[in-house]
């Protein structure tokens, strides 16, 4: 699949931003509230969606399905 067909998914709020980079990060749970993010900036991480998933359910943030 070609860099441009690959699937995106964009966070705009500032908390949910703030758990996906803590977690990409790996930051421990309680000092990802602490983090600070700048508004109106692009912060890009990169995995698949399988990675993604497993990030997710491994600190049980359950996807719906």
């Amino acid at each position: 699949t070609h860099e441009s067909e690959r699937p995106r998914i964009l966070f705009v709020h500032g908390g949910i931003i703030r758990v996906i980079t803590g977690l990409f990060d790996g930051l421990k749970l309680e000092d990802i509230g602490k983090r600070k993010v700048a508004n109106a900036k692009l912060i890009c991480k990169r995995a698949h969606r399988d990675e993604l998933l497993a990030l997710l359910d491994s600190h049980a943030l359950k996807r719906s399905k």
